[in-house]
């Protein structure tokens, strides 16, 4: 389950089918890597909790763990 709480890099290693959601958001590793979600949601005017739900239903519908 992916949390606010962790970085686009984070989230990219353990769950590599989420890439897709996260640059329909415009958050890629080049700016955002090391940025935990929420700050990087922050920056960009979006609800954490909009990116967060769509990266979870990624690995839910992939059967990721």
């Amino acid at each position: 389950m992916i949390t606010e709480d962790m970085t686009v890099n984070h989230i990219l290693r353990f769950h590599p089918a989420t890439l897709a959601v996260l640059r329909r958001f415009h958050l890629d590793t080049e700016w955002a890597g090391t940025e935990p979600l929420e700050q990087a949601a922050w920056y960009r005017g979006i609800r954490v909790e909009e990116i967060v739900g769509a990266l979870n239903r990624v690995i839910v519908q992939g059967g990721e763990r």
